[in-house]
């Protein structure tokens, strides 16, 4: 599954910022056209950005892993898990996400 589907799909309470780094050739920078493209599918309930060849969020992860799903707890804003690639299932994001909420901030 889509990460961006599988997170949609997800019954948990979840903030989605959408990074926009490569066009539809790897490697290749994004451009406005491919924000566009994406937004049309997934504006009604993510927030994007566009980021060409991942200048500015490119040192968090191995570029050419992408898809990367970044889950963050938001009270301390840590990185807790990191998935790459294309296959992220529902149910790993509701097992990531319970696992945040269910326990006090891991300061």
């Amino acid at each position: 599954m889509r990460p961006l589907d599988a997170l949609h799909a997800s019954s948990k309470r979840i903030a989605t910022l959408a990074v926009v780094g490569e066009g539809p050739t790897p490697r290749t920078p994004a451009t406005q056209t491919d924000l566009n493209r994406m937004r049309a599918s997934y504006s009604s309930w993510t927030t994007s950005a566009l980021d060409p060849a991942f200048m500015n969020i490119g040192g968090l992860f191995d570029p050419d892993s992408a898809p990367v799903t970044i889950f963050i707890d938001t009270r301390t804003m840590e990185i807790v898990a990191v998935k790459a690639g294309i296959d992220l299932t529902t149910a790993q994001v509701d097992e990531i996400v319970s696992g945040i909420t269910s326990g006090p901030p891991l300061y």
